[in-house]
């Protein structure tokens, strides 16, 4: 059973937030892309994205908890997988991800991870491109 609850698909595909915190907090670290919500139990979702341009880098910044990914991989239009990160994002840190060429295409991004909070963690996700 999925346990981490992915916020507004109808904003993501859209490529907007309507949360003004997350907007505020990642408009310094580019187009946010949305937010994920992480469960204590490790498990796996995926993002859907529309990107305007070339991917260059993501940004994840954790809040409510700690965050403990096994993997998040984008997977590119052509449906190629490329891990991008995997390790600890602690509660109020963020991770900065330069992107190798071939993982510039996002189609989706894929998260399998879990937090040490009893109810769940945020996951803020942003994206720089460039045109």
């Amino acid at each position: 059973m999925i346990r981490i609850f992915i916020l507004g698909v109808a904003a993501v595909l859209a490529a907007a937030c309507t949360d003004q915190s997350l907007d505020t907090a990642m408009s310094d670290r580019g187009t946010s892309l949305g937010n994920v919500y992480i469960a204590p139990e490790p498990s796996s979702a995926e993002m859907i994205t529309h990107i305007e341009g070339s991917a260059e880098s993501l940004f994840f910044r954790a809040s409510e908890g700690n965050v403990m990914c096994d993997s998040i991989a984008v997977i590119t239009s052509d449906g190629e997988t490329h891990p991008v990160f995997e390790g600890l994002i602690a509660a109020g840190g963020e991770e900065h991800i330069a992107l190798p060429d071939e993982a510039r295409d996002i189609g989706r991004i894929r998260f399998q991870c879990s937090t040490d909070e009893p109810l769940r963690a945020k996951l803020d996700i942003a994206v720089e491109t460039s045109t």
